[in-house]
């Protein structure tokens, strides 16, 4: 029996990677055929099953393909009423309101709070996850008493990745954004953008503590992947987050940039308290948050639904 065949639209967020693991042949599209927002665990070998063409070739991939799965609120007036199957996952806040399209699509949320607070009445919750075999053999060491963070371009999208957030929690800190768009925010004020996602997995080991400040992205995964490294980390606590970091025992969680500083500061000064919060955090990566049980979980729910 042949892959069910997806048509994908872009995401850069290193999810289309893992997703594509499963038993499917995807054909990703993009406005271009070049990706313009990569994040440093996104640059992984393109696998054999994973493909992405340009939005010029939109019609003959959706002739081509058993179901959309739809990741931009954008492309939904492109993609609606195609005679195929249809999936929406919602990756921020402001694509949650769909009850206007819900007769048309099957919305798959990534936290539990998304699918509370969404006006879809009937929805799947898949939580993403990471492989952990690309991440486990490079154990926290944090040589170096530093913060990192992974979110592209932070400085253009203020909002999204809660720049002023981070400015304060690293003021007077050595910090690192990880990242295309990120140079004035590093040490040098240069890009740091590891090749490979065994490169980036050492980069972020090499640190003390991961920082997440983002105020949008429903579930940054990101943190999935600074879990699967077994990093202690600090986070906001907006949306899905609090879902997966547990506060106090895989992570740190804070209401503010005070809050966020203070937790860093413990951290920094007490080493046993971050060997046992990134402990806990690659623990739940192993169970809960890694690709395998996301892939068999997506190809259960679109092969019943495809009738495959």
């Amino acid at each position: 029996m042949r892959n069910l065949r997806i048509l994908l639209t872009a995401v850069h967020h290193g999810w289309e990677y893992e997703f594509a693991k499963g038993p499917f042949d995807i054909v990703r599209v993009e406005p271009t055929a070049r990706p313009t927002q990569t994040r440093p665990s996104t640059e992984r070998p393109l696998r054999e099953n994973l493909s992405t063409v340009g939005l010029d070739s939109l019609d003959a991939v959706v002739r081509w393909c058993d179901v959309i799965v739809v990741t931009g609120k954008s492309w939904l007036p492109l993609l609606l009423d195609r005679g195929r199957p249809t999936y929406f996952v919602p990756h921020t806040d402001r694509n949650l309101m769909l009850g206007c399209v819900q007769d048309y699509v099957h919305v798959v949320h990534t936290c539990r709070w998304s699918a509370i607070h969404s006006d879809v009445r009937e929805a799947s919750i898949i939580y993403n996850g990471v492989s952990i075999k690309d991440f486990v053999p490079w154990s926290y060491g944090a040589s170096q008493q530093s913060i990192v963070s992974s979110c592209p371009y932070m400085p253009s999208r203020p909002g999204v990745a809660g720049l002023d957030i981070w400015q304060h929690v690293t003021a007077g800190q050595v910090a690192f954004a990880l990242g295309e768009g990120n140079a004035i925010l590093n040490p040098g004020g240069r890009d740091i953008v590891p090749p490979d996602v065994q490169s980036y997995a050492e980069a972020l080991v090499f640190h003390r503590v991961f920082l997440n400040t983002t105020l949008a992205s429903l579930m940054p995964m990101s943190i999935y992947e600074a879990m699967a490294c077994g990093m202690p980390i600090v986070s906001t606590g907006t949306y899905g987050i609090p879902e997966v970091l547990l506060d106090g025992e895989s992570a740190l969680l804070g209401e503010n940039a005070d809050e966020l500083r203070a937790h860093i500061a413990r951290i920094m000064r007490d080493r046993s308290l971050a060997n046992r919060l990134g402990r806990r955090a690659r623990e739940l990566a192993r169970c809960y948050y890694n690709s395998e049980r996301m892939v068999a979980e997506w190809a259960s729910l679109l092969s019943d639904s495809f009738g495959a």
